[in-house]
């Protein structure tokens, strides 16, 4: 009897495209951490209304193609979804600030921080950027995120600090300041992802990959989870026996998948921000969805969409929060602008920082829910562009 598949044995792994739909040769192709997937070829048919004097149906026509799926994961960082992040907010990372230590100095009554050690560890730093500050063993609240205002020197940066976080402190060579940024964009982007049954040598490629959605799930007790939503072109499938290597892999290869731990909801959560200030309410649990609404380009005489288009961004979430006062009641009546901002950290120090810098409360139901129940306050976020006309959503990652 032949082998039969395992979930156990299937690997996925990608590598960003530089045509979109066209085969990378000998790619360097970087394996996935996931819990779940449901990558496939999707056919679409229709039934032949012929007229047949015996009753039968004539024929079942193929009339289109697609292809994509979910990636379903438990968060982590340490480069671990970096690409998939920036395909899903259709722009590119900054040039990350070095991890190196050096001596940082701060002022605290103007939010300068100064690398004193002129190592020009502020090259790559720009307004607007989070920056993870660490190190600092005098005072500890000067450990932690802060937002870029002006980078005037290469050795210089001033922070915002609405919740006076910051105090005089003259480093003492072991500080860091990192991180790389990126803003929603429209910088259309690609891969393809290979999905390999290992154990009977069965291979399928998806081309012209984009990600069309991402979602974060943080919940009281529980593994941080979310997943990548992609859309796509051409499946190509491969067969080996006994099992080796895919015939487009060439002289490519597989790169390791990132062994970074995962985040939980306990220890791995930072401050929850709300207008510039920690939120006192107490939460249960918070989502964010990203949606860029992608779409198929079909067209005659291709089986395949010809390419794979991006709709309006929308970017929502839920809270639910320990009901306690009326403030963020209120704030939904008034439909009222709100900031919001969260972080997670590992074991290792990897971090990552999400702001929406403008966002309204689209409802808010606090209501008993049975006996012996904590009263829970749900509320639907949706994000706007900010009152620049900039961006809705930043992520910043700083690593290790």
């Amino acid at each position: 009897m032949a082998d039969l598949a395992d979930s156990n044995r299937v690997r996925l792994s990608y590598v960003k495209e530089v045509t979109f739909g066209t085969l990378v040769a000998n790619p360097a192709m970087q394996i996935l951490r996931l819990t779940s997937s449901d990558f496939a070829a999707n056919k679409q048919t229709a039934v032949s209304d012929e007229l047949r004097f015996d009753r039968q149906t004539g024929d079942l026509i193929e009339t289109a193609f697609d292809s994509g799926g979910s990636l379903n994961i438990e968060m982590s960082l340490g480069d671990t979804y970096d690409d998939l992040i920036e395909s899903a907010m259709a722009s590119t990372f900054s040039t990350a600030l070095p991890v190196t230590q050096t001596q940082l100095n701060i002022v605290a009554s103007t939010g300068l921080i100064t690398d004193a050690g002129t190592t020009g560890h502020f090259t790559n730093a720009a307004p607007g950027q989070w920056i993870l500050l660490a190190g600092f063993a005098t005072n500890v609240t000067n450990n932690g995120w802060f937002k870029i205002l002006t980078a005037p020197t290469v050795n210089t940066v001033t922070v915002d600090d609405p919740m006076n976080l910051l105090v005089n402190e003259t480093g003492n060579g072991d500080e860091t300041a990192r991180g790389k940024t990126i803003v929603n964009g429209v910088a259309k982007s690609s891969m393809m992802v290979e999905q390999a049954f290992t154990d009977i040598g069965a291979f399928q490629l998806f081309r012209g990959q984009r990600v069309g959605t991402w979602s974060l799930n943080v919940e009281s007790g529980a593994i941080l989870t979310g997943s990548f939503g992609f859309q796509g072109t051409q499946v190509d499938i491969d067969e080996q026996t006994p099992p080796t290597d895919p015939t487009w892999l060439g002289s490519g290869s597989y790169l390791p998948a990132t062994t970074s731990a995962v985040l939980n909801a306990t220890s791995n959560v930072g401050t929850i921000v709300k207008n510039g200030s920690a939120l006192a309410t107490a939460v249960q649990s918070l989502s964010v969805d990203v949606d860029n609404s992608l779409r198929n380009q079909n067209a005659i005489g291709s089986k395949f969409p010809i390419g794979i288009g991006y709709g309006r961004l929308s970017i929502s979430g839920t809270v639910s929060a320990y009901f306690q006062d009326m403030t963020l009641y209120n704030q939904m009546l008034n439909h009222d602008d709100v900031s919001m901002e969260f972080n997670f950290i590992d074991g290792a120090g990897n971090a990552l920082h999400l702001e929406f810098p403008r966002v309204k409360f689209a409802a808010s139901a606090p209501a008993p829910s049975g006996i012996d129940q904590d009263v829970m306050e749900d509320l639907d976020w949706q994000a706007i562009v900010d009152t620049t006309g900039t961006y809705m959503m930043r992520v910043d990652i700083a690593g290790k």
